[in-house]
């Protein structure tokens, strides 16, 4: 692994070295210190049910990961998820107008969206749509196992994502998207990981696909070729111009010529009107026509 690669892995163990391992998201490691954070969603399973301390301590470690992935997405932190079955803790709580259900998930610290998109199942064929996408030589190289799919794509900020590796037509594995200067990737779980690989993609991703912000001189310099460009445009834009005045002059002449020959046929014709004749009880007046 390289030195400069600073990597937590989080419910899933790395064993390369150099890399911070820890059993939970109750750590109390701060994310935004690594360049890669590496995370296995955890299970509630075997832990008592409905009590209102637990449902606080987990509620209380996935709010503060997600706030940590704020400052680690700015400065282009990989945040690497490994898909694993959606759970859920639940508890009531009495209230003034009856009890309320309060629950946490597990992906909570990414999405709290996102447990209710995926659906457990297990397999391990993997069918892949992007041979280009690094990830994929990575999965190909491993021994992939996965537990949960995505049935649909959250309706959030991780409805970006776009996906290289699917379970056949039931769902979505393996997908990416860029997020602030940084990226999300989120991977089929795996029996055994091609840590080398994994590791050197997770490098290429955060340093050479990170996203930057344009420097102030960028508007300053002239691009090669692009004045030319400009002057045909402004040459196009002119001729345009041109066209539509001599569309002006073409209606206009047409409307002279039809109010010509109008008020050829108005002198033709003789109106007869007798101040006597209106029409009693109204304030018409009976004018006679006569045509030449």
């Amino acid at each position: 692994m390289s030195k400069e690669l600073r990597v937590i892995s989080i419910g899933i163990r790395l064993v390369s070295q150099g890399i911070v391992v820890c059993e939970t998201l109750e750590t109390d490691t701060a994310l935004f210190d690594f360049h890669v954070v590496v995370i296995r969603p955890p299970s509630f399973r075997g832990l008592q049910a409905a009590q209102s301390g637990i449902y606080q301590r987990w509620h209380s470690a996935m709010e503060r990961k997600r706030n940590e992935l704020v400052p680690f997405f700015a400065q282009g932190g990989v945040l690497v998820v490994f898909l694993d079955v959606p759970d859920f803790y639940s508890i009531s709580k009495s209230t003034g107008r009856g009890s309320i259900t309060q629950t946490v998930n597990n992906y909570e610290f990414v999405d709290d969206k996102m447990a209710y998109c995926l659906q457990k199942g297990s397999g391990q064929q993997v069918e892949y749509s992007d041979s280009t996408e690094p990830f994929v030589s990575v999965l190909k190289k491993s021994s992939v196992a996965w537990t949960a799919y995505l049935t649909r794509v959250p309706d959030s900020h991780l409805r970006a994502l776009k996906f290289f590796a699917h379970a056949g037509a039931a769902g979505n594995l393996g997908g990416k998207m860029p997020y602030q200067e940084g990226h999300i990737i989120v991977l089929p779980n795996v029996l055994k990981l091609d840590e080398e690989s994994f590791l050197n993609v997770c490098a290429e991703y955060r340093f050479k696909r990170q996203g930057t912000t344009p420097p102030e001189w960028e508007s300053k310099v002239v691009m090669p070729g692009l004045l030319e460009i400009e002057a045909a445009i402004a040459d196009v834009d002119k001729q345009i111009a041109e066209l539509q005045k001599a569309r002006q002059r073409v209606f206009k002449n047409k409307w002279k010529s039809e109010l010509h020959i109008e008020n050829s046929c108005t002198k033709r014709v003789r109106c007869n009107w007798n101040p006597s004749s209106y029409v009693p009880w109204t304030t018409w007046s009976l004018v006679q026509v006569r045509v030449k």
